[in-house]
């Protein structure tokens, strides 16, 4: 097929959303956000600290 053809080619928005829908649901576990670990209290704790940027207070 030529790139012009390729490009003239109507899309299937409809099919492109349920395709799209359709990978993310595959990502998605049923736990949400409990999947996720608490860094508080853990030996992760360090990663909750930026190494790099220093804290600024800032108002709301």
């Amino acid at each position: 097929m030529s790139e012009t053809a390729a490009a003239t080619r109507p899309i299937d928005k409809q099919a492109l959303l349920e395709r799209y829908r359709t990978e993310r649901d595959k990502r998605l576990l049923p736990e949400g956000n409990a999947q996720y670990l608490e860094l508080r209290g853990t030996h992760l704790t360090h990663y909750l600290e930026d190494p790099y940027t220093p804290f600024v207070q800032r108002p709301r």
